[in-house]
């Protein structure tokens, strides 16, 4: 997972030029408050804060560090107290040795003053760690809710995987071909039709829906929907006594187009669970395909009175998603309705 850039993440060039500007903020304070014009004071003044708060900053991330953490706090203690020692030697020993002399040799050494400006000096390098402290801690608690997040949509994105794949391993293992090629074999024995092709589409059923989510992106061409939908129609009419209660008309030939595998039976078997379907009312289908465009419309009868069946709202559902994953593409999912007929009317413009 790519960790998003901060401004606590620059690069060394950047980190060069804001500490080039700050020991010039330190020359022009030095300058105007003090009226000290020797710019190498400011230098070796302001290169000292910049060291000492990549110091707190290094110390500042280690107590963010699970396995380091529970020292970090001595640790910047000692750090804190051994800065203020520290400067005598700097100014009386490390800096005369470089040419740099901060202190004036003829006057006499004033403890109180000195450390009067150390802790000055010091002020500022503790006041950018508290800062450093405050917005570092943001950026981990903000980063770590995004890996959670991270990992709870692995997780899910597994668990789903994992249950597809114990549907489709029931469906398809062996045992269950082992059973269903049986029921089959003894239904034709028995001159059972109807048994014998129903059982064939299950099989078939799984076979399509495996092939498809095996993908990683579930989606069907159209060429092979069609064929599924064409399997489902063949089994509502054998299941409604072999009557021709789908009217299907397509207009146009279908090219590239994709669509979600159940897409299309999932609306037409909506319209046979919940609709009234016999000769008389029939269910229509139309397909039309153009350049770029697949338009469907699928019109059922209104069920009689006390034969509802209640609706689970999922065929829908599952409808919506599967149109989700055409987000490439403008999709229409429209159902209409008056006091005979539901028509629901999809349509897709490929890009």
């Amino acid at each position: 997972m790519e960790r998003k850039k901060t401004f606590l993440r620059l690069s060394a060039g950047w980190q060069f030029v804001w500490g080039f500007l700050f020991i010039v903020l330190t020359y022009i304070v030095n300058l105007f408050m003090h009226g000290n014009t020797n710019f190498s004071h400011s230098l070796a003044v302001g290169s000292c804060q910049i060291g000492m708060f990549y110091g707190y900053c290094y110390f500042i991330r280690m107590s963010f560090d699970r396995g380091r953490r529970r020292f970090a706090g001595i640790i910047i203690l000692l750090f804190s107290l051994v800065l203020p020692l520290t400067a005598p030697i700097l100014v009386y020993t490390i800096f005369p040795l470089l040419g740099v002399k901060l202190q004036n040799p003829n006057l006499a050494f004033n403890p109180m003053e000195f450390s009067a400006k150390v802790l000055m000096a010091l002020k500022t390098v503790w006041l950018g760690a508290v800062l450093y402290y405050v917005f570092y801690r943001k950026e981990v608690m903000g980063r770590r809710v995004t890996e959670l997040e991270y990992e709870t949509s692995r997780r899910e994105k597994e668990l789903v995987e994992m249950k597809n794949d114990l549907l489709m391993n029931a469906g398809q293992s062996h045992y269950a071909r082992h059973v269903m090629t049986d029921v089959v074999a003894r239904a034709v024995a028995t001159g059972d039709t109807y048994t014998a092709e129903q059982v064939t589409h299950i099989g078939k059923t799984f076979d399509y829906v495996a092939d498809i989510v095996h993908q990683q992106i579930p989606v069907a061409p159209i060429q092979k929907a069609l064929t599924y939908f064409n399997q489902v129609v063949a089994s509502i009419r054998l299941r409604r006594g072999g009557k021709q209660v789908i009217h299907l008309t397509m207009e146009g030939e279908p090219t590239m187009q994709t669509i979600g595998p159940l897409t299309l039976t999932t609306i037409l078997e909506n319209s046979d669970t919940h609709g009234w379907v016999d000769l008389e009312h029939p269910i229509h289908v139309h397909f039309l395909f153009s350049r770029g465009k697949l338009e469907f419309t699928c019109i059922n009868s209104k069920p009689r009175m006390g034969s509802k069946v209640k609706s689970s709202g999922k065929g829908l559902s599952l409808v919506k998603q599967e149109l989700a994953l055409l987000n490439r593409h403008h999709t229409t999912l429209d159902v209409q309705e008056n006091e005979e007929t539901y028509t629901t009317y999809l349509t897709i413009n490929y890009h």
